[in-house]
């Protein structure tokens, strides 16, 4: 008996079957390779600290952030926390809003926007 006559193949699959494995593996890794960082007026500002004020619900802490893609570490009184931005295009550097799972941040960056573009 042939079985492959009994299961009828998915339309949405028969691209993939002709579409020899190298090509599948070059496009995966071009999409794996592209990383998108935080940017500021198009600027990528990912892995340089910044000096900041970073306000949580209860006080404002003066200390510095350091974008990476998505996430922001903020430090201040001898602790880094990982926080995760609202949107990693930045419009406006003195308020950029964030959260851990628990809180919400905003966070100002103290440095004159002009040198931060200028690199």
């Amino acid at each position: 008996m042939n079985f492959e006559m009994a299961i009828p193949k998915n339309p949405a699959f028969r691209y993939i079957e002709n579409v020899p494995i190298a090509k599948l593996s070059i496009l995966f890794c071009v999409f794996v390779s592209v990383s998108f960082g935080a940017t500021y007026k198009g600027k990528n500002i990912d892995g340089k600290k910044y000096a900041a004020s970073i306000k949580s619900a209860k006080e404002i802490f003066g200390g510095s952030v350091e974008f990476d893609g998505q996430f922001a570490y903020l430090s201040f009184n001898t602790q880094i926390i990982t926080v995760k931005l609202e949107n990693e295009n930045i419009e406006d550097l003195r308020s950029i809003p964030a959260n851990d799972k628990t809180h919400y941040w905003e966070i100002s960056v103290d440095e004159d926007p002009a040198s931060i573009n200028s690199e």
